[in-house]
């Protein structure tokens, strides 16, 4: 298909492939290949920007976070120690100031 020359047009591809994937049923797990740096950003604040584009595609913020856990560990074939929360497994947690389940982007703004 190739990459359109204008950066809008290719951001509304990948808006529309996401609704679609979600639409159809298809487990998701989030991440980035990201290997560049923003000056004045940290790695967390990079890969959690990607949010925004899972927002604009009316992705629920309860398949948002799933697709951040349990969904990217079982893809990854490490949800036998990490992924969710339960005794036994190893995790990293965060604290926000709203619930992630009514908008996943209070996980944006976590001053990190």
């Amino acid at each position: 298909m190739g990459v359109p020359g204008d950066l809008k047009q290719w951001h509304a591809i990948i808006v529309h492939q996401l609704r679609r994937a979600y639409e159809l049923g298809v487990t998701m797990a989030y991440g980035t290949d990201a290997d560049y740096a923003l000056p004045g950003s940290t790695d967390a604040q990079l890969g959690v920007s990607h949010l925004a584009t899972w927002e604009e595609a009316n992705i629920p913020p309860n398949v948002t976070l799933r697709a951040l856990t349990t969904n990217a560990a079982e893809l990854l074939g490490v949800d036998k120690d990490r992924g969710a929360i339960r005794p036994g497994l190893a995790a990293d947690l965060i604290a926000t100031p709203g619930n992630p389940l009514d908008d996943v982007a209070e996980q944006r703004d976590l001053g990190v």
